[in-house]
């Protein structure tokens, strides 16, 4: 009696969880995103600018082994911590509700709003991402996450041209644009100043620091006080600002001219990915479907009245049939594997052609190489010491990279 308990509880258990299983896979995830768009010009005084930074790929890469078990590849997240801030960056320029929106390699002092990103699930089908928005003041907008199934159209419909997740970008838009809304032209003017003074303080602390306090274990900052309109310092500051949001605009063009040319390539990955995907989930409904009718059978053999002989035969072909059942659904399974395969080529063949560009930026004084981030980094250092030794102040010997900064420019 208990082997035959244990049974029907094992078999019950079976139908239930795949009952559940198979129901999960029409789940559907996120609300239809319109995207919000000005109707007029917005006026000056409540644009802000936007820095969206490279997305965090969601891999590590000692997990990267572990991960492409699950049909996650660090190759395409790489490439995708590229490519979905450069289409979240063009959504939000077309609303007309912002003022320069760019891409950046790196949290940036003067930056007025900051997005930063993380992938936490990316297939043809499904796109998952956690998005925090924050300004210069160090508040924190908000931090959600964007789900979003993939409109099959951008894969079958030649006459559609949207992204597949086109409307997680717009609730992402809508929903910033919704917080912007709600400010104030004292708080705009606020975070503003603080942007800028962040800037100046990190290009020469020992003048600037005092300017601004700093709250909370120096998360929120606060204007201090504020220099002079004339101040000559100050305008200079301005102008290094200015030459460097142009190098940030130098590096956006890169990161979009990165995105056309791994367009092509991508999208034939999420094609294929999105199908893939599909064929996953029909193995997935046919082995629990198997799975259920083979429990089925089992337990309505157990459960048979009668002795006779015939009685027994029903109850052994049952249970056999129903066995045999059971094993095609199990095995069913292990066919999800040659998916995960071809999903991993295609991975490679990716991974191959999105490697960082090389790029030279040519000014009068310097030239700059290596990846955009590097690139960038170099940048501030140089610009940092140009600075400082206009200014006639020591760089800090401790900097890591004094030495790099302090370098002769090329001509």
């Amino acid at each position: 009696m208990t082997t035959r308990r244990g049974t029907v509880f094992r078999l019950t258990h079976i139908i239930i969880a795949a009952v559940l299983t198979t129901a999960s896979l029409f789940a559907t995830e996120g609300d239809s995103g319109v995207l919000k768009r000005a109707t007029g010009e917005v006026p000056e005084e409540r644009l802000l600018d936007v820095n969206i930074l490279i997305f965090n790929s969601g891999v590590e890469a000692k997990d990267s082994y572990k991960l492409e078990s699950k049909g996650i590849f660090d190759g395409v997240r790489k490439a995708e911590s590229r490519f979905i801030p450069v289409t979240l960056m063009e959504t939000l320029q077309s609303t007309g509700f912002w003022g320069a929106v760019r891409l950046a390699p790196q949290a940036i002092p003067s930056g007025e709003v900051t997005l930063r990103g993380t992938i936490l699930k990316s297939t043809g089908l499904k796109l998952v991402v956690e998005i925090e928005a924050e300004d210069s003041t160090g508040r924190t907008w908000f931090k959600r996450k964007y789900k979003q199934p993939a409109d099959w159209r951008s894969y079958n419909d030649e006459g559609f041209y949207e992204d597949p997740f086109y409307e997680l970008y717009n609730r992402i838009a809508n929903d910033l644009l919704a917080h912007r809304v709600q400010l104030q032209r004292k708080r705009i003017t606020e975070i503003r100043q603080v942007a800028q003074l962040r800037f100046a303080s990190d290009m020469a602390p020992e003048v600037f620091a005092d300017y601004l306090k700093q709250k909370r274990n120096g998360k929120r900052f606060q204007v201090s006080r504020l220099p002079s309109e004339d101040d000559p310092m100050m305008a200079r500051v301005n102008l290094i600002g200015e030459r460097d949001a142009m190098l940030i605009d130098t590096l956006t063009a890169h990161y979009q001219d990165f995105q056309v040319r791994m367009f092509e390539t991508y999208h034939g990955w999420r094609e294929a990915s999105f199908q893939e995907e599909l064929a996953l989930r029909t193995e997935r409904r046919k082995a629990r479907a198997q799975q259920i009718l083979g429990a089925a059978a089992i337990l309505g053999a157990i459960f048979a009245e009668g002795d006779s002989n015939s009685s027994r035969a029903v109850q052994e072909a049952a249970v056999i049939g129903g066995s045999l059942a059971l094993q095609s659904g199990i095995a069913k399974q292990q066919e999800l594997k040659i998916h995960k395969e071809a999903l991993a080529e295609l991975a490679a063949s990716l991974d191959a052609e999105m490697e960082p560009l090389l790029v030279d930026l040519k000014g009068n004084t310097l030239r700059l190489t290596g990846t955009a981030e590097e690139q960038y980094q170099t940048w501030r250092d140089m610009l940092k010491s140009l600075f400082l030794n206009d200014l006639g102040l020591p760089l800090d010997p401790n900097h890591p990279q004094a030495e790099k900064a302090s370098a002769v420019p090329e001509k």
